[in-house]
């Protein structure tokens, strides 16, 4: 972690081999950080700056998603052959998968819209056509 007055690293900590994308639940003072290679979620208190918890996610995993109001973590799966992928749905309260849905294409980041009830995704499908939303 780095401080963004100072611009100084103020903590390191251990979140995986290969650590990627990061959502923050400020209000909790929680930060999930996403290890793609590993499959796994840390969730981090950023008070303590340690480690709380592990949440397992499907291998391929890419990008996060939080809806803090509504206690879900959204973690967008993909296939490494950019074919179809999906939308994993995680319950932060109790840290487990509750759902997932498939998804035609690659996934790339999805964009919550909290007031609609939202979730838009785009995707691609690079062998057979454009990139869809």
């Amino acid at each position: 972690m780095t401080s963004a007055a100072a611009a100084a690293v103020v903590a390191t900590i251990d979140v995986g081999k290969r650590p990627g994308d990061l959502a923050l639940d400020a209000a909790k003072g929680l930060l999930y950080a996403l290890d793609y290679v590993a499959g796994r979620v840390s969730v981090v208190s950023t008070t303590s700056n340690a480690v709380i918890g592990t949440i397992d996610v499907p291998e391929e995993s890419i990008y996060l998603t939080l809806d803090a109001p509504g206690n879900r973590l959204f973690v967008a799966v993909g296939e490494a052959t950019l074919g179809p992928g999906e939308m994993a749905v995680i319950d932060t309260r109790t840290n487990t998968i509750v759902g997932t849905t498939p998804l035609p294409g690659y996934p790339r980041r999805p964009v919550l819209d909290a007031a609609k009830g939202l979730l838009f995704v785009t995707q691609t499908d690079e062998e057979n056509g454009p990139g869809t939303l």
